[in-house]
């Protein structure tokens, strides 16, 4: 074989599969040869360098400036530019920015098509989630702070009936012995004038409850002095064990809630037709307790009970999911109806002679 097709066709071997070894000099060539390897070699150096560009691209090298004179680097340097333009969109979608779109590569493009979309629907979830467990966390706190507040009001109130009840037991200390004193004088028609006229002093109006629950007792107790002072009529059928095992805390929600809400219904009535009556019984391991009051106009259901009529509804409503709640504690049901004028609140608690919850 002619040395100069032997040295030219080691150099094209070389290139392909030795790239170190890769070497030919046109000079060592026969004149005739000489043009012939001198392209040769520029299409050897163009295969490497082309070589070069893809190891490096494959090992994520993606910003290496490539020559301009190798003519085969063209749909390399294209290649070049949509990997790192899918690298920088693939950042944007790392950083949360998920309206990205690849219109090109194929298979690759309709994959991370829907990679971005699932990624889309997660954080759409996660969102979601996000703000339902938010309103979640904020229903529960302006809950527990109105139920905070309700017991406050109960407990400063039978504070106060406390303290008057003391007064009360203070001066009629002082006025048995100024009868004491008149009886045991013989002035028996003085003794009675005085009686009278203390007993006109004395505080008729407050009725106190004797049921078999000194909670319950206390609480309807206000509420009727506030019923009273609103010209509500308010009517009891009252039949309760003396051992029920329900929270004074849940007491307080449920009937402290359910009359503050018919108080406040009544209000808007005639003076004539404002009643409120209040029922209770216990059956077994079971109270029933039903609780009617006047209203005007009507309310629609929401599918969670009854729509607030009351402006500030960011607020108010919290009575009844109060209710609600305890409801639920106690593994019972809630009924609400309004019609003719008249809401009816129904509930029935389960295990209330159990352990107490």
């Amino acid at each position: 074989m002619d040395k100069n097709i032997e040295q030219m066709e080691k150099y094209v071997n070389d290139v392909l599969y030795n790239h170190p070894a890769a070497y030919l000099d046109p000079e060592q060539l026969d004149p005739q040869y000489r043009e012939f390897s001198e392209s040769l070699l520029f299409l050897g150096k163009a295969v490497l360098d082309m070589y070069q560009y893809i190891c490096e691209m494959s090992d994520g090298v993606l910003d290496r400036q490539m020559e301009r004179q190798n003519p085969l680097l063209g749909p390399l340097k294209d290649l070049q530019s949509k990997l790192s333009h899918i690298a920088w969109q693939t950042k944007q979608v790392a950083r949360g920015n998920i309206d990205i779109q690849i219109q090109y590569l194929g298979e690759f493009s309709d994959s991370f098509k829907r990679m971005v979309e699932q990624l889309r629907k997660r954080d759409e979830a996660a969102r979601r989630n996000a703000e339902m467990e938010r309103e979640i966390l904020e229903t529960e706190k302006r809950l527990l702070q109105h139920e905070m507040e309700n017991q406050v009001k109960h407990y400063k109130s039978v504070i106060s009936m406390n303290q008057e009840i003391r007064a009360y037991q203070h001066d009629i200390k002082n006025h048995l012995l100024c009868l004491g004193n008149l009886l045991e004088d013989g002035q028996t028609e003085e003794a009675k004038e005085y009686l009278e006229e203390i007993s006109k002093r004395v505080y008729h109006k407050e009725k106190i409850l004797h049921t078999e629950n000194y909670i319950l007792d206390a609480l309807i107790t206000e509420k009727a002095q506030i019923a009273e002072e609103k010209n509500i009529r308010l009517t009891m059928d009252l039949k309760l064990k003396k051992e029920l095992n329900i929270r004074p805390a849940d007491w307080c929600a449920i009937f402290g809630n359910a009359l503050d809400n018919a108080i406040e219904a009544c209000e808007k009535v005639e003076e004539g037709e404002r009643f409120i009556h209040i029922a209770a019984s216990c059956e077994g391991s079971l109270l029933k307790i039903k609780i009617e009051n006047a209203m005007q106009g009507t309310l629609d259901a929401n599918g969670r009970g009854l729509e607030t009529t009351k402006k500030r509804k960011d607020y108010h409503g919290f009575g009844l999911k109060n209710i609600e709640k305890t409801v639920h504690r106690y593994d019972g049901i809630m009924e609400l109806t309004a019609e003719n004028g008249r809401f009816m609140m129904q509930i029935l608690l389960c295990d209330i002679m159990g352990q107490a919850v």
